[in-house]
């Protein structure tokens, strides 16, 4: 049975990678949620003709710390947990 939602990633090029298909938009936004929470970036929701159902991203804070701290250049998620730095 096809998938009649399905979530993206939108990349760095404005290309989408898929990530997974639905079978409502309820669990394809409840799963959106997680998928931000735990990888930053956009996420979209599209139905089988591809239009755009939902949008989701979470914003990225720059963490400036002075040099030789170990830290130079990370960035990290306003929302995920301490701890949890991306390069």
């Amino acid at each position: 049975m096809l998938s009649p939602f399905h979530i993206f990633k939108v990349q760095s090029d404005g290309s989408l990678h898929w990530i997974e298909g639905a079978i409502n938009v309820e669990r394809a936004k409840a799963r959106l949620k997680v998928l931000a929470a735990c990888s930053c970036g956009e996420y979209v929701i599209t139905d089988l003709t591809g239009k755009k159902i939902s949008t989701k991203s979470l914003p990225k804070l720059a963490v400036l710390q002075r040099k030789g701290a170990g830290c130079e250049g990370r960035t990290v998620s306003a929302l995920r947990p301490r701890g949890h730095i991306r390069r």
